[in-house]
């Protein structure tokens, strides 16, 4: 079954082991972003191997250009598993 979210329907999003490799794109942030109230937070997480043979970087920079969100944190090579960091990042819907 496919679910449907309406837009601007949750205050908070939080995302965490979904953002690495084989899962989903970085655009797939659109989304996230899509089905929060402005005003809400998303928070996301990526592990470092994702973040650096990936966009997502740059999917970010768009969308903070584009007025979508608006960067409050971002946590480079945080804690994340022994094997690796993570990157962590809380944005703000506008």
């Amino acid at each position: 079954m496919n679910e449907v979210y309406e837009d601007k329907q949750y205050d908070a999003t939080v995302c965490c082991g979904v953002f690495t490799l084989g899962h989903v794109p970085p655009t797939a942030l659109l989304e996230l972003i899509r089905i929060t109230k402005p005003g809400g937070w998303v928070v996301v997480s990526t592990r470092k191997s994702y973040y650096d043979s990936t966009n997502f970087q740059e999917v970010c920079d768009r969308y903070q250009q584009e007025g979508k969100v608006k960067l409050v944190n971002h946590v480079k090579d945080g804690p994340y598993i022994a094997e690796e960091g993570a990157h962590y990042w809380g944005f703000v819907v506008c």
